[in-house]
C-alpha cells in the first residue's frame, strides 16, 4: 500500500504523539492477557487469521499510562503464500488496544520500524 509520507506521519502521531521520545517512561512487559488482545486485533486485520505466526512483542510505557506496542507477524496472502514477517504497531489507550497498522511491503516495514523506535519501543529487524 502506498501510504507515502502522510501515512508515516499519521502513524508516528498515532503511536507516540509529537515528541514521543520525551513521553517514554520505560520498557514495558505485556501480560498474557494483553498479548492475547494484541494477537486477536492483528488476526482480525489479516486476510487469513489462522495462518498468523507472531514474532516477539515489544512495548514501552508512555506518560499518561498508555502503552505503545510493536511486533511482527508472518501470514498468508491472497495467493496462499507467506509474506515474510511484517512489523505492526498499536497502542493501549486507557486500557483498550488499538491496532494502528500492519506493514504491507518493504517500504512501509522500514517506516513502521522507525516509528516504533521513535516511540521508544525496542525493535528487531524483520529482514
Amino acid at each position: 500500500m502506498g501510504r507515502g509520507i502522510a501515512g508515516v506521519l499519521c502513524l508516528a502521531l498515532a503511536i507516540g504523539g509529537c515528541d514521543a521520545r520525551r513521553d517514554v517512561v520505560a520498557a514495558e512487559s505485556l501480560t498474557a492477557a494483553q498479548q492475547s488482545v494484541v494477537f486477536g486485533a492483528v488476526r482480525r486485520a489479516l486476510r487469513d487469521p489462522e495462518s498468523a505466526r507472531f514474532g516477539p512483542l515489544n512495548a514501552a510505557a508512555l506518560a499518561g499510562g498508555d502503552v505503545a506496542v510493536c511486533g511482527s507477524v508472518n501470514a498468508r496472502n491472497g495467493f496462499g503464500g507467506y509474506t515474510g514477517p511484517m512489523p505492526f504497531a498499536g497502542r493501549f489507550l486507557r486500557g483498550e488496544f488499538a491496532l494502528i497498522d500492519i506493514a504491507s511491503d518493504r517500504q512501509s516495514a522500514i517506516a513502521m520500524l522507525g516509528v516504533c523506535q521513535a516511540a521508544g519501543v525496542p525493535v528487531l529487524a524483520t529482514d
